[in-house]
């Protein structure tokens, strides 16, 4: 076959596959309409050369189908059996639940907790966590998963509370009811300050005023006890407490340890005229006539 013969196929090959992409995906662009004039036309083939070239075209596009085009629902659809298709509409009605994990900072609920922290606690020492097992005794085995988003949060669930366990840390501790914990009115500064004046000299150590706290009646419900997951085995409250000691009017840090933690000193009477001086008032630009804003 000559060059030029050898042209004029490839043309008409180009051709036919673009014309069946035409029936299927819409007009071809002004782009592949020039570069087929630039290549040739089956003019100079022999009619066998021709047909076969067609046939070639045919069979290179059969292999697409044009997708069936329903007026009814207003989509389009291949004719083709895609094997396991998933039901939109069941993920669409589960997405919002608590299973999917779709809320940022979304708890568990108590009684699938309790599950998986009795899943977790009879599996042998050394076994790796098994999120098919707890995703069948949680009950969501027949719930849609496409993106795997299920499985994700379930083995997130089941390693953090082996985690948990192996520091000796309940990790139900905390939990008041299903779903989110009650929201508390928490007022560390005037609980702190409480804890000063029962402690001798009015001063002592985080722990101390941690150990006030804890025998408060009234301040000890209150507490949120889950694990701080910066901390081994303490709980959250403390991490609040260790954040707002300094920032107490009439607390001042003398310098000194006892172990490794810092002594803190309450001075009441500091506090009071701290308190009752209270924060400058914030003058108005038209009262700073040195600023060259004068009154009007």
């Amino acid at each position: 076959m000559t060059p030029t013969k050898f042209s004029a196929v490839c043309a008409v090959a180009l051709r036919n596959v673009f014309y069946y992409a035409e029936t299927i995906s819409g007009p071809l662009s002004r782009r592949d309409n020039v570069i087929l004039e630039r290549e040739g036309s089956s003019a100079d083939l022999e009619p066998d050369h021709v047909e076969e070239v067609r046939n070639v075209g045919i069979t290179k596009a059969s292999s697409c189908k044009r997708p069936h085009f329903d007026e009814a629902s207003g989509s389009s659809h291949s004719s083709e059996p895609r094997g396991h298709e998933v039901n939109a509409e069941t993920v669409a009605q589960h997405r919002p639940l608590y299973v999917y994990g779709s809320l940022p900072g979304e708890e568990w609920p108590l009684d699938l907790l309790k599950l998986l922290v009795e899943h977790v606690a009879s599996l042998p020492p050394g076994c790796r966590v098994r999120p098919h097992e707890a995703i069948a005794l949680l009950g969501w085995a027949e719930l849609p998963d496409p993106d795997g988003a299920i499985g994700r949060r379930v083995r997130y669930k089941l390693h953090s509370i082996r985690n948990q366990l192996a520091k000796g840390v309940d990790p139900l501790a905390g939990r008041m009811r299903p779903g989110r914990m009650a929201k508390k009115t928490y007022n560390w500064r005037v609980w702190l300050q409480k804890a000063f004046l029962q402690l001798p000299n009015q001063e002592g150590t985080l722990n101390d005023l941690a150990a006030v706290l804890e025998a408060d009646p009234d301040i000890a419900p209150k507490l949120d006890k889950r694990s701080d997951s910066t901390k081994v085995a303490a709980p959250r409250w403390k991490r609040n407490v260790s954040h707002t000691v300094s920032s107490i009017p009439g607390v001042i840090n003398t310098g000194q340890k006892r172990g490794r933690l810092v002594i803190y000193h309450y001075d009441e009477e500091a506090a009071r005229q701290l308190g009752e001086r209270g924060k400058p008032a914030k003058v108005p630009k038209h009262r700073v006539p040195h600023m060259g804003v004068h009154d009007n």
